[in-house]
């Protein structure tokens, strides 16, 4: 896949999967993203240049809308894409993210966990990343939880 269509890309995954969005738990989720990251390779992104990862990350926020515990599982790619203009064409890296975030209401448990991550780098560090977020208190406390909201984006950063 290029990596501009990683959201429909995605969005079918998840249907041959039986996946639905708003259905997902932390495992869940994170098992259909690692196993998109594993399956389908963008193949304009660099590996050995960061160029397609995954990001773990967890915490209570407060995003202008009242406060909220995220769960959050995000791949990320970086590109390059040609811009032309008046001056002539150059090429240039964008930093895409698709981001999959279970919203929870704040508990004092979840607050308790304060904000974490981890980057993985490349699938050849796959499986220590899942270990680790399947092992996460993050992710044994908020697979208990029923989610105010499930987010699928993908957006450039």
């Amino acid at each position: 896949m290029l990596a501009q269509n990683a959201l429909q890309e995605f969005q079918v995954f998840m249907k041959t999967k039986g996946a639905e969005l708003k259905a997902l738990k932390p495992i869940d989720a994170v098992k259909l993203i690692i196993e998109f990251y594993k399956e389908i390779r963008a193949e304009n992104c660099v590996i050995e240049d960061d160029g397609d990862m995954l990001l773990f990350q967890w915490g209570t926020y407060d995003w202008g809308k009242g406060e909220v515990f995220d769960y959050n599982i995000t791949r990320q790619f970086i590109f390059p894409v040609k811009h032309t203009s008046e001056y002539g064409t150059s090429v240039e890296s964008e930093i895409w993210q698709l981001s999959l975030t279970l919203k929870y209401e704040p508990t004092h448990q979840l607050r308790d966990l304060g904000p974490g991550g981890l980057w993985c780098d490349s699938p050849a560090d796959i499986a220590e990343f899942e270990d680790y977020v399947l092992g996460c208190e993050a992710t044994s406390t908020a697979q208990g939880l029923q989610a105010i909201d499930v987010h699928l984006e993908y957006y450039q950063t």
